[in-house]
């Protein structure tokens, strides 16, 4: 694969060796998906950009990868971490369907207040009801680094 492709970990772009007359010399490699992450084409196979980062600077295939930054896009190394699945879902930023504008925060219409849940494992734990979306994502903030610890993003 280093015989395709320049890596720079320090920036988190890598280039093509042989770029195609349509892309010309020293073109960034791949290009970012509708899920946000850059894929590049290596030998007819589609890889994730910071996956490669990853294999180019361990020597070894990771089996998630975390962006910190939450910017899927930004494949430094210093902002890509190894994680498990329920690891990379703690570090996830608020949901585009969300109504509340709180990360953990949802209206239960039955009871007619707002309610705050965490993600522990693959459960979630339920942390109580409230008057207002802010009481609600109070609590949530209270739990998230007991929960999450550095994996926790508030937004």
């Amino acid at each position: 694969m280093t015989e395709l492709l320049y890596f720079y970990p320090e920036t988190g772009i890598i280039l093509r060796r042989n770029p195609s007359t349509r892309t010309g010399v020293d073109s960034i490699a791949g290009s970012v998906g509708a899920r946000g992450y850059r894929c590049i084409s290596v030998d007819y196979k589609i890889y994730k950009a910071h996956r490669l980062m990853w294999f180019y600077v361990y020597k070894k295939w990771p089996k998630n990868t975390d962006h910190i930054n939450g910017n899927k896009d930004d494949n430094r190394i210093v902002n890509l971490r190894e994680c498990s699945s329920s690891q990379n879902n703690m570090n996830k930023c608020i949901q585009s369907n969300n109504t509340s504008g709180f990360k953990g925060v949802s209206f239960h219409k039955r009871i007619g207040k707002w309610y705050a849940r965490i993600g522990v494992g693959r459960t979630r734990k339920s942390l109580g009801y409230f008057d207002t979306p802010d009481e609600a994502y109070a609590v949530y903030k209270c739990n998230l680094y007991e929960y999450h610890g550095h994996f926790a993003r508030e937004v």
